[in-house]
């Protein structure tokens, strides 16, 4: 997995599925988190659509 902020840098959209596609990837999943609008704004405007909803939790430390 690679992280990366690509909202404050739209010109990385079209490498990073550049490089998804040489390397015979099926798709490309970007995350953002539920309370971030801008970037899931982002995403629809570049075309993505959601198709999953994540849940996490924090793990206390022992």
């Amino acid at each position: 997995m690679v992280v990366i902020s690509i909202a404050s840098r739209p010109e990385l959209l079209p490498c990073i599925t550049t490089v998804g596609r040489r390397l015979c990837r099926k798709q490309l999943i970007l995350d953002t988190a539920l309370g971030n609008s801008r970037g899931q704004r982002f995403y629809f405007r570049q075309g993505l659509l959601s198709r999953a909803l994540h849940f996490g939790q924090a793990l206390p430390e022992e």
